[in-house]
This record gives C-alpha cells, structure tokens and sequence, in this order.
C-alpha cells in the first residue's frame, strides 16, 4: 500500500504474476481455451495456439469506495500479426489499444521466421471512476489498484475531504453478488424470470431474458431530508441495437438515454447470438437526479423493437445513494444553511443566509425567535406534557420544572402537585407543593408529609381510630424505652 495524491493508492487484485500460472484465476475466456504456455522461459496466460484471432479474457472485481483506479498488464504478440489491434476495455471505455506489425520484436516463441516475430509490451492506465466493480482484459503481470475514498465515504470525487463526501447516504443495492443474481424486489414487465451469465459477468436477465417493452421498476422510500439522488448502473448492450436507447425514468420522467448501434461493444464476441457483428458492450452510468419526496420511483427500460434473440439488455451493480438536507433543515436545495426552504421543528427562520435556522428555546415545538416567550407550539401534549400560555410552554400540574434534552418534562414525585426536580430512584421527593385534599405539607426536605394540624377535621370515627393507633404505639414504645436509651420526639 502506498500513499498517493489526497488518498490511499491500495491494490485489489494480481493475476499471473508468478513464474508458475497454474490455472484462470477467476478470468473468464471465450474464443480460446484458459491455458498457460511459455515463451522464452516466460509463463504467459494465454500464448501461442491458446489464445488468437477472436479470444477475450474478462474478470470482474469488487470494490472498496474510491476515485482513481489502476491498471498494470503485459501483453504479449506472438507469430504474424498483419497490423492487427490489441484493445484493453475497463467498463465500456477502450483504456488502451495497440496496433501491431508482423516484424514487431524478435523471435520468442511459437513459429520461426521472418514474419513471426514476438514481442511484449507493458501498459499502465488510470481511470477515474468510482462505481462498486470494473471489468478488464489481460495476458501476464495484471495488476488492479484503487486510490480509495477518505474514510467514513460511501462515494467521492479527487481532492474530496470527509466533509465534502460524507453528506451523500446509502439507501439501496441491487444486483451486486458476483455469482447468483435475483429479482431483489424489482418488478418485471415482459421478461423472462432467469438470471444469465455474459462472459464472466452476472446479469439480472441478459441474453434472449430482456428487450423489446421489458421494464424494470421499483420504489424507494427516503425518509430524511434531502436534495439529490445518485444512481449508479452496469447495462450490457447484447447484440443488434440500431441507434436504439437504454433509458432510466425517476418518478415517471425520463432523466437519461444513451443511444447504441450493433457494432457498439468489445472485438470478441463475449455473450449474445452468434452474428460475430453484433457485439456486446458493458456500459457503466451515473447519474444525478435533483430530487426532494420522501419516496422514488425507479425504471429501467429500453426502446427496442426486435425479438428478444436479435436485441437484448441485461443489467447490474445497481446502487442509490441520496444528499442530505443541513440538520436543521426539512426541505432544501442545497448543502448549506442559506439552501434551507423549511425549517425542522425546534428550530425557526432568521432570514440570514448562512444562519437561515436557528434553534428555539428547548421548551418550544416551533417559535418565532430565540427566548422562551417566542413559542408558537408545544407540540404533541400526551408526549411534551407541556401547556401553551402567552407564548411560553410551560409544565403543568404535577411536572418538574425541568426540560429533558428532547424539549418534554420530566413527572414529578407522585405526593408532588409542584416539584424542584423530577421523580427519581432515591427516597427524595423534592415536593415544593403538595396535592391537594390528603393534608400534607412540604417539609424542610421538600416531602410531602402528613400534618397532625389537620387532624380535628377528620370525622369522629377516624379521629377515634386515630387515638386507638397513637394510644398502641405509645406503649409500645414505653415497653421499648423501658430497655434502652432511645427516646421520641413528638412534634404536635
């Protein structure tokens, strides 16, 4: 691992590097067989009458979150190549190509003579992507690298810091296992119910599955607040398009095409009928949607016109993140504070861009200003137990003067009508008023106790029964004093 730019350059995968290939190492070849050779002491995947005119190599890898990836491969020409291409693919884009002449290099391997020469080359590229997984090309010494996302970000651009990244949020994935691939809750319009391969890549349907009228939708909920989706999406353009288009809709509107021909696609046939013409061709999108509801609505489709078998799609690696709305905010346009249209209750609107919310008094649902007389609601009564009275929210009977960190009051000691602090699992009762009717008073440590004052209005059986109890516990006690040296105190 080696620190490069603003982030951490980490490598992913290696193949082939070794002097011994013993097997594929997951690549997946069509056109040849997946076999090692040697030329000149060097072991090559791939080689002379292996891998030829029409052969493909492809492998796709998983990804951690990054901007950058990087690509080492040596290729190698070997025998009579009649200015003839070599083409590296890295998602759909053509990352590197090379056009070879018969008498390039030196006699290697394979047939000797004037116009079978060998001759290798190694290539190094960088791409800017950021897309979960990527698909490649090889023959010796591959190696894939990533300049990874600062920590904590699910996506990034080059140059992000955390804070810059970090306001993009996961909501969903699709169609990302690298083996078995399922409906994952998308439903589907006229196409068939199996997953397919293309060369090494799992698809949702794929060849003869999708075309012509299939859709693909889904809905999303996003229960927080926020501006912007991102959608990520891996098509696979199978076969004879004809300037036909892939097409995403996000709530009923379509927000991106692309268009594609039958010649689209890689120089090997990797997956589709058997027209050689017609190509196949991965093509990674993302996209960014200005977005606000609290739920989307996901298609994906096509405008093709032919049978399933001349004109297919399939897909993957579907991914939605959305951006956030600042904290303070319900609705915005933007990261910022002056972005904010509508303020989170608790909190109300200055008027100042930067400032645009500010909180409320912590007693206050909503509120005009800052102080505890600017309320205008209290909110949920049965939650808050707070009572709205000329612009203040105050506790009722029996609550603590004393707000909780969520803006409610806290209930009082059950003997308190009014209390200084709130119930807790102590003797303490913290009363400074006592309900009313049950002739109690607060004493100097804020408990309700009973008062003896109050006795000569007690009804005369109550007063007797009164006497009974205290006449008991005077001789109990005199027993008691009688033997020690403790004594009461009554206060009447």
């Amino acid at each position: 691992m080696q620190e490069f730019g603003d982030g951490v350059r980490v490598t992913i995968s290696q193949s082939f590097t070794t002097t011994n290939i013993i097997n594929e190492d997951g690549w997946t070849v069509t056109g040849g067989q997946p076999l090692a050779t040697t030329c000149n002491g060097i072991n090559l995947f791939g080689g002379y009458n292996v891998f030829g005119a029409n052969t493909s190599v492809s492998k796709i890898f998983s990804l951690p979150p990054h901007y950058y990836i990087y690509l080492k491969i040596q290729f190698w020409k070997i025998d009579t190549w009649l200015y003839k291409n070599v083409f590296l693919f890295g998602d759909g884009q053509i990352a590197w190509n090379k056009l070879f002449y018969t008498q390039d290099g030196t006699d290697l391997c394979g047939q000797n003579g004037l116009d079978s020469h060998d001759y290798y080359t190694n290539f190094s590229w960088r791409l800017t992507h950021s897309s979960p997984t990527a698909g490649y090309w090889g023959m010796r010494d591959f190696s894939i690298d990533v300049e990874k996302c600062p920590d904590g970000c699910l996506l990034c651009k080059l140059g992000d810091t955390i804070n810059d990244c970090s306001n993009w949020k996961f909501v969903a994935k699709s169609w990302d296992q690298l083996d078995i691939i399922t409906a994952d809750g998308w439903n589907v319009v006229n196409g068939l119910l199996e997953m397919t391969k293309c060369g090494p890549v799992a698809l949702f349907r794929g060849f003869g599955k999708f075309g012509a009228g299939s859709i693909i939708s889904t809905t999303f909920d996003i229960q927080y607040p926020h501006f912007k989706i991102k959608i990520f999406i891996l098509w696979a353009k199978i076969d004879a398009w004809d300037n036909e288009a892939a097409q995403i809709l996000v709530d009923g509107t379509l927000v991106w095409e692309k268009k594609f021909i039958a010649t689209n696609g890689y120089y090997g046939k990797v997956c589709g009928n058997s027209q050689f013409a017609s190509k196949t061709l991965f093509s990674r999108t993302e996209l960014e949607v200005n977005h606000q509801a609290n739920s989307v609505k996901i298609q994906v489709t096509t405008n093709l016109n032919e049978a399933f078998d001349e004109e297919s799609f399939g897909v993957r690696d579907f991914y939605l993140y959305y951006q956030e709305c600042p904290s303070f905010c319900n609705q915005c346009t933007g990261p910022n504070g002056s972005d904010c249209l509508i303020c989170k209750n608790g909190y109300y609107r200055t008027g100042v861009d930067e400032l645009m919310c500010q909180e409320c008094y912590i007693s206050c649902e909503t509120c005009q200003g800052p102080t505890n007389q600017d309320c205008t609601d209290c909110g949920n009564y049965e939650l808050n137990k707070k009572e709205f009275i000329n612009g203040q929210c105050l506790c009722p009977k029996y609550m603590a003067e004393q707000i909780k960190n969520d803006g409610s009051t806290w209930s009082c000691h059950p003997m308190c009508e009014k209390c200084e602090f709130p119930q807790d699992n102590t003797n303490n009762q913290y009363c400074t008023m006592c309900l009313p009717g049950q002739h109690r008073i607060v004493s100097d440590d804020l408990k309700c106790i009973w008062s003896l004052r109050h006795m000569y209005k007690m009804p005369l059986y109550m007063r007797k029964l009164f006497r009974t109890i205290i006449n008991k516990l005077y001789n109990l006690f005199i027993i008691f004093s009688s033997s020690s040296n403790c004594r009461l105190l009554m206060l009447m």
